[in-house]
């Protein structure tokens, strides 16, 4: 397999993996900030809201201009939702553009298979992409639960930018004889 088809497996691994992560990091974020609850579970259907609304128009997308420069334009546009997250977006909004980005990347990471494999080993890379998925779907919930729980939650990069480490928690004073 071409060398290519390694950096799109790559790729299509640490974009799901950021997708699983970043919805831990939502599901926290209205737990924290008292949400009603009903917003929790709206997070799915705004995720896959451009799923339904764009499939009839982000293949052709994917198909009038490379496949890897609408993959990287569709990621692009999930960073954005991140970002949107990160510096105090509402996280439904900031998942909804996040879910933007994941409709317009889906063609393209099957198509651009068929620019980096002969017909003979398309089976094997549809295989890899699927597997890949299934792999970073469980370890991005993994990776957003175990960030959520080691009390490094999304609030505390809304107001500082920055989490609790090691090295930047404040010591405790020892106490003087």
């Amino acid at each position: 397999m071409k060398k290519g088809f390694y950096t799109i497996m790559s790729a299509q691994f640490f974009s799901s993996l950021a997708d699983n992560a970043l919805l831990v990091a939502a599901v926290e974020l209205l737990r924290l900030s008292k949400a009603p609850s009903w917003q929790v579970p709206a997070l799915a259907p705004m995720f896959a809201l451009f799923y339904v609304l764009l499939a009839p128009f982000v293949g052709a997308f994917a198909d009038a201009i490379p496949k890897g420069r609408v993959m990287f334009v569709s990621n692009a546009i999930k960073v954005a939702g991140c970002l949107l997250m990160l510096f105090g977006g509402h996280p439904l909004l900031a998942y909804a553009v996040v879910g933007l980005g994941a409709a317009a990347y889906s063609p393209a990471k099957y198509g651009i298979l068929t620019e980096l494999l002969p017909p003979s080993q398309l089976v094997k890379g549809n295989g890899w992409i699927e597997g890949l998925t299934v792999a970073s779907i469980i370890l991005g919930i993994l990776a957003g639960g175990s960030w959520s729980a080691s009390g490094c939650p999304p609030s505390c990069c809304r107001s500082t930018c920055r989490c609790s480490t090691p090295a930047s928690t404040p010591r405790p004073r020892r106490r003087s004889r």
